[in-house]
């Protein structure tokens, strides 16, 4: 059984999330309410990206100047890529961030691994084109890039942080997630099995090394 790994990228792969750095500084009322409505279950996490971007009225220029000295890539994470390269095991990210944030970083680090994000789009606000969901049991569009693998046969590993992993990794066979961040949280009172923390990526390949079921 071949094993596919998807990564969300906004405080996973970047330590930081680049996503609420951008809200805190552009948009211009209270974005942080659609985060509370996402924790209660009234609205997934398209629509709350789509509601708190249509708050942030400026260029995708003003953005890349803004983040270009914020943007702290986690330990270890270019020897993983180089890790799954040479182990032929696909490295996905998939991330609610901002597809053009990930499209700089990965040509700042001369990596390009296959992406699962929102389109962007600029029109007098940020507004995005999710990625179309395949499977009627996907809560979004990260849960259906699971249960697209698995049910191709692959087993998925899934790395993340959020509350906007949570339904990937709900649905994925490993995570890995990121130690005492509100995944690791939300996964363990759901009773989560094979759910492993984090620091740096060095963690996650050494363990891939040792664990034959991996």
């Amino acid at each position: 059984m071949k094993l596919k790994i998807l990564c969300d990228f906004d405080g996973t792969i970047a330590i930081d999330d680049i996503s609420m750095l951008v809200l805190e500084k552009f948009a211009d009322r209270d974005w942080r309410q659609y985060e509370d409505l996402v924790d209660n279950g009234i609205i997934n996490i398209e629509e709350c990206l789509t509601l708190q971007f249509n708050l942030v009225k400026t260029s995708k220029k003003t953005i890349i100047e803004y983040v270009h000295d914020k943007i702290q890539i986690r330990d270890g994470f270019t020897k993983f890529v180089e890790f799954c390269s040479l182990k032929k095991l696909e490295l996905i990210i998939v991330s609610a961030g901002l597809d053009f944030v990930i499209d700089k970083v990965q040509n700042d680090l001369n990596i390009d691994l296959p992406v699962v994000v929102p389109t962007s789009h600029f029109n007098n606000k940020l507004s995005f084109t999710f990625p179309n969901r395949v499977s009627k049991e996907a809560e979004d569009f990260k849960a259906d890039e699971v249960l697209k693998w698995k049910k191709q046969g692959h087993q998925v590993l899934f790395i993340g942080d959020g509350g906007s992993d949570y339904f990937g990794a709900v649905h994925s066979d490993i995570v890995y997630a990121v130690k005492s961040k509100s995944l690791e949280n939300f996964l363990q009172r759901a009773g989560k099995t094979n759910l492993y923390s984090f620091i740096n990526f060095d963690q996650i390949i050494h363990e891939l090394k040792v664990k034959p079921h991996f």
